[in-house]
């Protein structure tokens, strides 16, 4: 499986818009990235998949009518994981918190935004075509 990690906010990107989570606001070219991985690797078994998370936002402040943007956020999703779906992916890891581009460490990443397991679910339901994996929180088993 060769997975496109467009789920990590990596502060050594140094803002650049075309480098993990940060593609996350680039649904085309995820889309062409995965396609073309596709067409590289089309003579062999290799799955494709993509990490992504539920929402993405420039700055903390950003997430104050997180509430409020609920349904905007989850639509932006949708169409993100259509188009990596288009392109060519059969498998989702779906980090279950939202991602800060800026203003957060990826430590703080991975503990600041809260956790919603509920858009997983969701994801699951309508993307029955996919094999969905929640990552994100998980502390035991």
């Amino acid at each position: 499986e060769i997975n496109l990690n467009c789920g990590c906010p990596s502060i050594e990107s140094g803002g650049a818009t075309l480098f993990g989570a940060s593609l996350m606001k680039q649904p085309k070219l995820t889309r062409e990235l995965i396609a073309a991985v596709g067409e590289a690797t089309a003579t062999s078994d290799t799955r494709l998949s993509l990490k992504c998370r539920t929402a993405v936002y420039d700055t903390i402040e950003d997430m104050i009518d997180k509430e409020e943007r609920a349904e905007e956020d989850y639509q932006c999703l949708h169409d993100y994981i259509e188009h990596a779906k288009q392109g060519g992916i059969s498998h989702l890891v779906l980090h279950a918190r939202p991602v800060v581009l800026s203003g957060l460490s990826p430590t703080k990443n991975r503990q600041v935004p809260p956790i919603d397991y509920c858009v997983v679910q969701r994801v699951a339901r309508d993307f029955p075509s996919l094999d969905v994996t929640l990552n994100g929180g998980i502390s035991g088993y």
